[in-house]
This record gives structure tokens, C-alpha cells and sequence, in this order.
């Protein structure tokens, strides 16, 4: 039996419950959210192509760990960098025009940073990649190109 009320008798239960979901989005828009990886892939885009490479050795050396392929032929690719880096990105070395990055992450400063900062990315065998840091502090490395195998 559906219960009918009138408009001037308050919320109905429909509305109730938009109500909430309402104030539950809200929640949710007003909490602040981690950049967008589209705004790190911008940003890492104008530093590969504005700033200075330097190659990356001695203290801002870039160590590289292609893991075994699965059966899609894909590999975990891990990048781990000095501590102070504040972004490190995998790029696409095959098509230096179109700067395509296939990871990024940007790292935010804390008081106690860890002692390395790792980027981990799934990609597929036979890419060729080129790992990069970038520090304020240090400016720009990259790493040495490698095909995913």
C-alpha cells in the first residue's frame, strides 16, 4: 500500500533520499582531490620540452626493474629515483614528436620524505621508454632508453 502526502506535508521519501545524495556529493566536491593525471602528463610534457636534459648519474642516477611479462604481454615497469624528485615519467622514445608519456607521478613535499620515490606502470613488451626526474632543486635527468622485454 503506497502511502500519498501531501506537498505541503514536508520531504517525501524520493526526496529524502536525493537529499542525502546530495549532501553526499557535496561532501565529496568540497573534500580536495588529487591532481588529475592529465595535468601531471601537461606538466611533465612542458618540462621535457622547456627545460635542460642532463643524463641521470652519480646521486640522480634512475634504477630501472622490468618485471616478467604476463600472458598479454605486458610488464610491471618500477623507476625509482633519489628522494627529492618531485616528478618522474616514462616517455615514449619512438615517437620523440608526439611526446607521449605512458606514466607519471608527482610526488608532494613532506616533512620526512621517503627515502626513494618510486613510479610503478604496467607497460606492454616491446616499447621503448625512457625514464625522467625532476627536481626545483636539481632540474631535469633522464634516464637511459630501454625496450620493455
Amino acid at each position: 500500500m503506497r502511502s500519498r502526502l501531501s506537498p505541503n506535508s514536508g520531504l517525501a521519501l524520493g526526496c529524502a533520499h536525493r537529499a542525502t545524495l546530495h549532501f553526499a556529493l557535496i561532501g565529496l566536491i568540497a573534500s580536495p582531490l588529487p591532481a588529475p593525471s592529465a595535468t601531471i602528463q601537461s606538466v611533465v610534457t612542458a618540462l621535457d620540452s622547456t627545460q635542460v636534459h642532463q643524463r641521470a648519474e652519480g646521486n640522480h642516477q634512475l634504477k630501472v626493474t622490468v618485471g616478467r611479462p604476463n600472458s598479454d604481454s605486458w610488464c610491471s615497469v618500477e623507476v625509482t629515483a633519489p628522494s627529492n624528485v618531485e616528478y618522474i615519467w616514462l616517455k615514449d622514445v619512438s615517437t620523440p614528436n608526439a611526446r607521449r608519456v605512458y606514466g607519471a607521478k608527482y610526488f608532494t613535499s613532506k616533512e620526512t620524505p621517503p627515502p626513494q620515490a618510486v613510479l610503478q606502470q604496467q607497460l606492454k613488451v616491446g616499447y621503448q621508454v625512457k625514464p625522467l626526474s625532476y627536481s626545483k632543486e636539481a632540474g631535469l635527468y633522464e634516464g637511459s632508453a630501454f625496450i620493455v622485454r
